[in-house]
């Protein structure tokens, strides 16, 4: 562990890094091709804590997007202020996961743009092949509390215009923020052609991504979501996906992002975004996200 970065492993050689700053995930090294990383960040990302971590997980809360009085995304990862704990990888040596235990409260600045008391539990999961990420939201508020929430996932490969593809969405309505309009999707794989900005209201739970590396082998991808209240049975609500790539005019735009990186990377993003959600005072609200890799 450094100044800046945490770096959990797990026993099969498997491992993740975490910016502490915004406790955004950096990295992801599956057990299986230990050295190839399957989430992208930036050549030209900034690391000083000024702005965000452009790539990895960035975390999306308490808004999605633009919002009066609020960052872009919100303040969680801007937020110098997240506490960490070690758990460490439990008995089952290679069965158990590595685990890092991330919290936030609010501050005096948090209540200035959102009047809300909350604590975020962040709990980050790294096994063989998979990466587990789950967000808990708690509304220490004496009113109810409204929230969007998402992992903002940056998901490396070689080409994005070559054999790279997301299933699973076929027939799931969206909104195309490119071109604002609400369409239905047609194709069994979803390819990126141009510039790509679509939330998925209500979609599937399980998404599958194919991606190219170098070495001409395919990163296959699993993406399994679950979005509910604690309560007794747990509250499920539906959760959405975005997909977003800023393709070539908009990348000419990005001074933390290189011009020719939008061959680089895919964001598949999941999270409660299309509505915002509503938490009871002293409720809590949880979003889950596993990721699972192989390589063919």
């Amino acid at each position: 562990m450094s100044d800046s970065v945490i770096v959990l492993r797990h026993s099969s050689g498997a491992r993740a890094e975490i910016f502490k700053f915004g406790t955004t995930v950096k990295s992801f090294f599956p057990a299986q091709q230990n050295d190839v990383d399957i989430l992208f960040v930036s050549k030209k990302a900034v690391k000083d804590g000024s702005r965000p971590i452009r790539g990895g997980i960035p975390l999306v809360f308490p808004v999605f997007g633009a919002a009066k009085g609020l960052p872009n995304h919100g303040f969680a990862r801007l937020s110098k202020e997240w506490e960490f704990e070690l758990v460490g990888e439990k008995e089952n040596r290679g069965l158990s996961p590595a685990i890092g235990v991330f919290t936030l409260h609010d501050t005096e600045y948090s209540r200035s743009v959102w009047p809300y008391k909350f604590e975020l539990k962040y709990t980050i999961r790294v096994y063989a092949d998979s990466l587990e990420t789950s967000l808990q939201i708690h509304n220490h508020s004496d009113g109810k509390m409204e929230f969007q929430t998402l992992f903002h996932t940056y998901f490396a490969c070689y080409n994005v215009k070559d054999n790279c593809w997301v299933a699973g969405l076929k027939g799931i309505s969206y909104f195309d923020k490119v071109h604002s309009k609400e369409k239905k999707e047609q194709e069994d794989r979803v390819c990126i052609k141009e510039e790509t900005d679509r939330v998925y209201a209500d979609a599937p739970n399980t998404v599958l991504i194919s991606l190219n590396r170098p070495t001409g082998e395919t990163h296959k991808i699993v993406i399994e979501k679950k979005a509910f209240f604690h309560e007794d049975p747990p509250r499920i609500v539906s959760s959405d996906a975005v997909l977003w790539n800023p393709w070539i005019d908009k990348s000419k735009g990005m001074s933390d992002f290189s011009d020719d990186e939008f061959l680089k990377m895919l964001c598949v993003e999941v999270g409660c975004v299309s509505c915002p959600q509503k938490l009871g005072s002293k409720k809590t609200f949880e979003l889950q996200q596993t990721i699972r890799t192989s390589l063919e």
